[in-house]
């Protein structure tokens, strides 16, 4: 069960049905872009460094707001693939030459 008081960080999740471990990727994701103080030291304390790592190193497309992933990368020492940072960043606006350059790999 998680505290009700990630609910500001995961506004649009049922806690109840949500848990640590089955919602991890997401709930470190979302605590990192927009938790409190409160919310980071209850990341900090559920789970281990090397989990939190894993996740800024490689970050889930168009979730990341770009200062969070700048920030958290620098304090926790994390070189961010430049591949995954340009696609994890939340941006609104269409950007059709960064999309013709992903699908072109593929």
């Amino acid at each position: 069960m998680l505290p009700k008081f990630l609910q500001s960080c995961l506004w649009s999740y049922d806690l109840s049905k949500m848990t640590p471990e089955g919602s991890k990727e997401m709930i470190i994701t979302q605590v990192l872009n927009y938790g409190d103080s409160q919310a980071i030291r209850w990341l900090f304390k559920t789970y281990k460094l090397y989990e939190l790592k894993d996740v800024i190193r490689k970050p889930r497309r168009g979730l990341w707001l770009e200062n969070a992933i700048n920030y958290w990368s620098k304090i926790l020492k994390i070189k961010v693939d430049p591949y995954y940072y340009k696609f994890c960043i939340l941006d609104i606006n269409p950007n059709p030459e960064l999309w013709q350059e992903f699908w072109k790999d593929r």
